[in-house]
């Protein structure tokens, strides 16, 4: 992606302190490695799209959340669920009112 090393990275800035778009995406990347700190910043307009390591590593970051940005996409797989008889907690329920 190359975003390992400080040699393509942007100037270090307090992430607090940049301009909000008025239209588009601001992509903040900030990273901490050997010691080092470098950051990466990408304004982005609503109709281009974003660079391919910034989508590649918000991707991967979004899968770890069960998220996507891909539409009609399933998150998610529903859980199988198996009878396996009557319910064990019959014998506590004995005395309630149905």
């Amino acid at each position: 992606m190359g975003m390992s090393t400080s040699e393509l990275a942007d100037k270090t800035v307090n992430f607090q302190l940049l301009q909000r778009p008025e239209e588009g995406s601001l992509y903040m990347i900030a990273v901490n490695a050997k010691g080092e700190y470098w950051n990466y910043v990408r304004y982005i307009a609503p109709d281009q799209s974003a660079d391919p390591a910034f989508k590649n590593l918000i991707r991967l970051l979004a899968g770890y959340a069960w998220a996507t940005d891909e539409p009609d996409i399933e998150g998610y797989q529903e859980p199988i669920r198996y009878n396996l008889g009557g319910n064990p907690y019959e014998v506590y329920m004995e005395g309630e009112v149905q």
